[in-house]
């Protein structure tokens, strides 16, 4: 499989719910064309039983294909006139979309209108909703949809909005209107929310029943010309490795867009009355942009795209004030897939806002994933309590499909009816790939696709299985995931892994090799094909194993294509009875870090073997408050995560100790994403209660989140005397484009990684007149965590930046390489950048024995260290340094700007002082005093300073971001490869 589709982004569906009988039945015949049919035409066509009836006349093609974005492939047979046809299984009710393959070549159906997802035009087809009046065209007062253009200062170029106004927009010119601005997932456009989402029609029907307040509803298109998207890495076919840097964006609609609305159209142009809501990536996004920018929104819903947790919030008094309602929603096969798992638990974050006063609401859509009708629900339940003098509640939750009575949920919530799980000490099967449960040849039920982490499901219905008994069982996968978890009592257990390679793209041996590991158990360089002796043969993979923190764990690791999987077994052969202790109350701990000096109070409340509570840390003046996720006790051993936001990213902090025998204290192993491990003790304050200290209380007691760097990481900044600016800050326009000045090149080049064991991209700059007769010196340039061999050129533009310089003889004519740091196959940063982490230690390899050799092969360079210089942001930082300091025979030219957690600690960073002052040219150490990371660059700074090592130490006014990167790329980049 050469693809992959990951946790967000797509804002598709999930297509292709199976039915729990896997027989081929005939389909009941009272098809109708679809409603989103082109006028006249007849196919596709759906019927009460929810299957799709596609039809395409192509009398030369080969093969046909009904493909669901996101979802099932169906063959399509060739009929006698030449046409070619399919009738699906019962799909959701909702949208779709989908597309014919014809002879491998995707194209829209000519039968249906189109419709911009996937990042591409394309068919739709609507299965009949029970619940679609509330999005039905009705014969009530409608809206207008504007098509409205606007110029974006920021995007230097005329952009494209739809913009809602109600019925009564136009009949009273002096009234004003709140406005919601409504943003779409990933791969999609400003047309989605108007066109597939039905939101005018959803206005509509709620105004004419006085249901909802009227208010004016923008939709922007979130993809900046100009600005790369946050698009899919090369060779993957969603947008799972999306970077999701929103800053384009957000320029756009805080400076460009809204004060465009409100010079242009009737609205309440204030905090009070400006909401923001978005599915999946738009989800996302209104989180992004709306909690720095609480003095512009009030109204906050995040449908599909994580959540708010307290932890998020700075200040939770000045939160309360300004913001009158946050509403989360999912799909209730998101929450039971697990597919919300980015951002924690969005029930739980919500519920823990209420209990902190906020008016927050949670909504789970009965019998839909991620997908249009998840989200068409969530506007209908969100539109009603915006803007509304005093809190209301949601509109009536929609039924499950079956139409059943439900008891009616709390205002704040709608019931996700759990899977029937197998009692206590009976086996757990799981089958991948599918969204109900399903019974094997034996009558054994398989619980429906839950449990893991990442990656996609797909189906192949009518392919045929050899060497099984229950075929049904490998023609669905999970594949592309991280890894999969299921609690369990502590005991033994036989774990049966079951593989099938069903993919028509693996054509051998060889072609998908992935390593998985099973509560500890490695199985390195697995091959489906190999183990199951061929192409759609069914192979069980059996494991003992033993649980002893209540959890059975299996990881997944792509070598060569991505790991997939059809089927887990988790069978019992023997329970222990370990008695779990006791720990409930306040445990204070203080260490050393990487970032400083922590204290930490513990607030644990434990019921059997499940522990809760709080963790309340301090550096310095900046305090910070997490709940606790994953607790355990399980006899003496515990265990849990606390998370922390790093640059929009969530790095768990994992905790796993033993209580002593006098149970006073618990030595604990801390283990910070990859970056940091450290042995702390936490021990027992029995003068404290257990209720969470006051937020005004002292060291050790509550805290909360605000201060040090980007995303709340970093300690407090602390500056001395000598922390300020060695050089003046840069003109303005170091990296705009000049006219009349020599252009050098820039170029995308590819090299054979034999540390990685693949082919990789660098970008590489060669001045202005370059010439294979003159050799040049080199200065590699790394990004951070979540970048990659583009992200120097994205904000510095590089090679504008050396033209000037160099035209204006303040830099040596010098090649400029930028590689991609992280050093896997997959290089891109992914969902979770700090998941890769491990990969930038890698690098040290590939940098020196594959980049540098290609480079020198490839371009006319002076190939000694003196003509050599190695300098990065952040984490690129941290990696400059260490590789940098760690080879003087390789560099004599070293810069970190603000440097990340990932630098060595000054003393193994420099083992020989003298050494580095003799072989040094020069090294640059650089942060803002704005960034909460500036501790780790003013510990390698107080080093040098104390063993006498010549270096460069330079503090500006900025923060940990592109402007201090840039302007000390301009500043480093003029004194490398000069004599003085």
């Amino acid at each position: 499989m050469k693809t992959s589709i990951p946790l967000v982004a797509l804002a598709s569906c999930l297509v292709g719910s199976l039915s729990l009988s896997q027989t081929e039945s005939p389909p009941v015949e009272d098809f109708k064309p679809s409603s989103l049919n082109q006028p006249g035409r007849q196919y596709p066509q759906v019927n009460s039983e929810r299957r799709v009836r596609a039809r395409i006349v192509a009398p030369q093609a080969q093969t046909v294909v009904l493909d669901f974005l996101g979802g099932a492939k169906y063959p399509m047979t060739k009929e006698d006139d030449g046409a070619w046809s399919v009738v699906t299984r019962p799909q959701d009710e909702g949208f779709h979309y989908y597309q014919l393959v014809i002879d491998g070549a995707g194209v829209p159906d000519p039968g249906t209108r189109y419709f911009y997802g996937g990042s591409r035009w394309g068919s739709g087809v609507e299965v009949p909703a029970h619940d679609q009046e509330f999005y039905a065209l009705k014969d009530v007062p409608h809206g207008q949809l504007r098509e409205t253009l606007y110029f974006s200062k920021h995007a230097n170029a005329n952009l494209r909005c739809f913009v809602y106004t109600p019925p009564d927009y136009d009949k009273d010119p002096t009234k004003r209107y709140p406005v919601l601005y409504l943003q779409h997932g990933g791969g999609e456009d400003e047309t989605g929310w108007g066109s597939q989402g039905r939101a005018g029609l959803i206005m509509d029907n709620l105004l004419a029943a006085g249901r909802a307040k009227p208010f004016i509803i923008v939709m922007a298109n979130s993809y900046i010309p100009g600005v790369p998207p946050p698009a899919r890495p090369p060779g993957e076919a969603a947008p799972g490795g999306r970077r999701f840097d929103f800053g384009a964006f957000t320029r756009v609609l805080l400076e460009d867009l809204i004060p465009f609305v409100d010079a242009n159209f009737r609205t309440l142009a204030d905090q009070p009355n400006r909401a923001m809501a978005g599915l999946s990536m738009g989800g996302m996004q209104t989180k992004a942009i709306t909690l720095p920018n609480l003095d512009r929104f009030s109204h906050i819903g995040i449908f599909s795209g994580g959540s708010i947790a307290p932890a998020d919030i700075t200040d939770m008094d000045a939160f309360k004030q300004k913001v009158k309602v946050v509403f989360i929603s999912y799909g209730s096969r998101e929450l039971e897939s697990g597919r919300y798992s980015f951002g924690g638990d969005p029930r739980a974050n919500t519920d823990a806002l209420k209990a902190a006063g906020v008016n927050a609401y949670f909504y789970v859509s009965p019998d839909t994933g991620h997908e249009w009708q998840s989200w068409r629900r969530s506007l209908y339940q969100f539109a009603p309590l915006i803007f509304q003098e005093r809190p209301v509640e949601m509109a009536a939750a929609v039924l499950p499909a079956s139409g059943a009575s439900t008891p009616a949920a709390p205002p704040t919530t709608a019931a996700v009816t759990a899977p029937a799980v197998p009692a206590a000490g009976q086996p757990i099967r799981i089958k991948a790939g599918v969204t109900t449960p399903v019974r094997d040849a034996d009558g054994n039920l398989w619980l429906a696709d839950q449990g893991f982490q990442g990656g996609q499901t797909i189906e192949r219905p009518t392919l045929p299985i050899a060497n099984a008994t229950s075929p049904d069982l490998y023609r669905a996968e999970r594949y592309s995931m991280d890894s999969f978890s299921w609690s369990v009592p502590n005991g033994q257990y036989l774990v049966k892994l079951h593989f099938a390679e069903t993919f028509e793209g693996i054509t051998g041996p060889g072609e998908r090799v992935f390593h998985f590991n099973v509560q500890g158990k490695d199985f390195k360089d697995f091959d489906p094909w190999v183990k199951a002796g061929g192409f759609a043969r069914a192979y069980i993979e059996t494991v003992p194993v033993e649980v002893t923190d209540g959890k059975i764990r299996i990881t997944f690791t792509p070598k060569i294509e991505n790991p997939q999987i059809c089927a887990i077994e988790i069978i019992p052969t023997g329970t222990g009875t370990a008695a779990p202790a006791n720990i409930s109350g306040v445990w204070k701990a203080d260490f050393d870090s990487q970032i400083g000096h922590q204290y930490y109070a513990f607030t644990f409340k434990q019921d059997g073997t499940t522990l809760t509570g709080k963790a309340n840390s301090e550096i310095g003046d900046r305090r910070r408050e997490a709940e606790l996720q994953e607790g355990k006790v399980v006899g003496d051993a515990i265990s849990f995560v606390e998370m922390l936001n790093f640059q929009g990213n969530d790095i768990r902090i994992r905790y796993t100790g033993r209580l002593s025998a006098d149970g006073s204290e618990i030595k604990f192993t801390r283990e910070v994403g990859e970056f940091a491990r450290e042995e702390i003790v936490a021990r027992r304050d029995r003068a404290a209660a257990a209720a969470p200290p006051s937020a005004s209380a002292p060291r050790s007691q509550a805290v909360r989140a605000g201060g040090g760097g980007r995303g709340g990481f970093g300690g407090p900044i602390e500056l001395n005397p000598d922390d300020k600016p060695a050089f003046d800050d840069p003109p303005p326009g170091i990296a705009a484009k000049r006219d009349g000045i020599p252009r050098g090149k820039l170029e995308m080049i590819e090299y054979d990684s034999k540390t990685v064991g693949t082919t990789r991209k660098m970008q590489v700059y060669t001045p202005p007149g370059y010439s294979a007769d003159k050799k040049y010196p080199v200065l590699y340039l790394l990004h951070g965590i979540g970048g990659d061999e583009t992200e120097w050129q994205r904000f510095a533009t590089v090679d504008v930046l050396m033209d000037n310089l160099i035209a204006d003889g303040k830099a040596v004519p010098m090649i400029v390489v930028m590689p991609n740091g992280r050093a896997q196959k997959d290089d891109r940063a992914g969902p979770n950048a700090m998941a890769t982490a491990p990969a930038f230690a890698v690098f040290e390899r590939d940098l020196l024995d594959d980049v540098i050799p290609a480079i020198q092969a490839r371009y006319a360079v002076q190939a000694d260290r003196e003509h050599r210089a190695l300098a990065g942001l952040s984490m690129g930082g941290g990696q400059a340094l260490n590789f940098g300091l760690g080879h003087l025979d390789t560099f004599a030219w070293v810069g970190g700007f603000s440097s990340a957690p990932n630098t060595k600690p000054p003393a193994e960073l420099v083992p020989d002082p003298a050494a580095a002052a003799r072989q040094l040219k020069l090294l640059w150490l650089s942060c803002g005093n704005k960034d909460g990371l500036i501790r780790i660059s003013q510990g390698v700074h107080a080093y040098l300073q104390e063993h006498n090592v010549p270096h460069v130490w330079h503090v500006d006014g900025n923060g940990h971001d592109a402007t201090h990167w840039r302007n000390n790329l301009w500043l480093f980049a003029q004194r490398i490869f000069k004599s003085n």
